[in-house]
């Protein structure tokens, strides 16, 4: 494990040699090709986790570079506004009343802090960590993704039910329906916003997973199509048969409430969109 004074000689090391070739040291790194210089700085990383007992065989550490250049970055931009903002004026030539220079001041003070924690805290075996527990919940938001699937499927047979009834002039069994295809609509709802969809596009491309993904997110699009055509199937029925069926749902309010939707203007079901 990377002592933390290391980490931030580090840091400060990486600072001192960008100032440094901007004053013209370091030229000869700087002719370097640009593909030669990215495969060297590259080993020298894979040479540094392999010296530390990482393994780095399996893992991808680009993402760690990446975040480890963004959080620099965001500390350094907190400076230059620290420095442009604040330091180089005094509360009486800001614009801002006192109390409320001040106010900001501690405020950009206490993100560079913050940043400063953030990238003691970012070792590559707590980042590797981290990486494994978004793996965990996005297991769980494709077993939650299987579940949708299952949820939908159930719906359709709903929707089979109702055309069974409306053709059988089962009104009983057509308002039942009616209200079993309200409540699974409320669970699939449900259950669309316990899953995370961006934690499942950020699966890596070519896993296995990523492909069970795609494949189940296909099929619930499919069964969605099938329903709305079902569905369609249905509104016509009904229009045909809405004297008859309201004659019969209207002393019961529910029933009317329930048949209303399919009756009135163009049928438009609902359904959650999964591609957004």
């Amino acid at each position: 494990m990377t002592p933390d004074n290391d980490l931030l000689k580090s840091i400060r090391r990486t600072s001192e040699i960008r100032i440094a070739e901007r004053k013209g040291e370091f030229k000869e790194k700087q002719d370097e090709p640009k593909e030669k210089n990215k495969k060297r700085k590259h080993e020298n990383f894979v040479h540094f986790l392999n010296t530390e007992g990482y393994d780095t065989d399996d893992y991808d550490w680009s993402k760690y570079n990446i975040e480890l250049g963004n959080l620099i970055l965001e500390k350094r931009n907190l400076e230059l506004i620290l420095f442009t903002v604040y330091d180089r004026k005094s509360p009486k030539d800001s614009s801002l009343p006192s109390e409320e220079y001040e106010k900001k001041l501690k405020i950009v003070k206490a993100k560079i802090l913050n940043t400063e924690q953030k990238l003691l805290q970012l070792k590559p075996e707590e980042f590797k960590k981290m990486l494994e527990e978004k793996e965990m919940n996005a297991e769980n938001d494709f077993n939650k993704l299987s579940d949708l699937s299952l949820l939908y499927s159930e719906y359709f047979k709903l929707t089979e039910k109702e055309s069974e009834s409306i053709q059988c002039r089962d009104f009983d069994g057509l308002e039942q329906s009616m209200n079993q295809k309200e409540i699974m609509l409320n669970k699939i709802i449900d259950k669309q916003n316990s899953i995370n969809f961006n934690m499942l596009r950020d699966l890596p491309e070519k896993s296995e997973k990523k492909t069970k993904a795609n494949l189940i997110l296909s099929e619930i699009h499919n069964k969605m199509n099938k329903i709305i055509e079902k569905e369609n199937q249905n509104s016509v029925e009904l229009q045909v048969r809405k004297k008859e069926v309201f004659d019969e749902l209207g002393k019961r309010n529910a029933g009317a409430r329930a048949v209303s939707k399919y009756t009135v203007s163009k049928f438009k079901p609902y359904f959650v969109d999964t591609t957004s």
